[in-house]
């Protein structure tokens, strides 16, 4: 549904660190992912335009040239060293956060919220948690305790203290009514 709004809303989706590994691997970036979990987590084509860890490496983003070559000689299997490899994550820090703050909506999931490429960046106003009756309450909860700006969270007519048992979560709006 967003695609279909965009360009009046920006939106982005975060993949967690583990997932942009394994689609552009570096020295010392295995974390010894199950094949299962990575055919069961693999970031669907269709959303590829919006998708971070791709728009990095997009003419867009002032650093695409120098990570596409880093990428490159990953690829080649070519001998890197540390501090490249220091210098190469500084660079994705900066193009990551390039993207970041030229969009609207993160997409992402609870734990991903909490990386520090958002935390340290973003000024999160909304939480919308689709399907948080899927989600354990602690795994929710993330989010909500990263992000120290959040307006109030509402359902439509009424104004509840939390919403974690909801299953789609109206940010704004509401009765106003703070007693329940």
């Amino acid at each position: 549904m967003l695609m279909k709004m965009r360009p009046s809303l920006r939106p982005l989706r975060v993949y967690g660190e583990s997932i942009e590994s394994t689609d552009f691997p570096y020295p010392g970036s295995s974390l010894h992912i199950s094949q299962k979990a990575q055919r069961d987590s693999k970031p669907k084509l269709e959303i590829r335009d919006i998708t971070l860890h791709y728009r990095i490496r997009r003419p867009s983003n002032p650093s695409w040239q120098e990570i596409c070559a880093f990428d490159a000689r990953v690829r080649r299997r070519e001998e890197i060293t540390e501090n490249e490899v220091a210098k190469y994550k500084q660079l994705l820090s900066h193009a990551r956060t390039y993207e970041l703050l030229r969009h609207d909506v993160i997409l992402c999931t609870c734990s991903a919220s909490c990386a520090s490429s958002l935390t340290d960046h973003l000024h999160v106003k909304q939480v919308l948690i689709d399907e948080c009756g899927m989600s354990t309450e602690p795994e929710t909860l993330i989010p909500l305790v990263n992000y120290s700006k959040l307006e109030k969270v509402s359902e439509p007519g009424r104004t509840i203290r939390s919403g974690i048992w909801l299953d789609w979560w109206v940010v704004g709006g509401g009765d106003g009514d703070d007693d329940l």
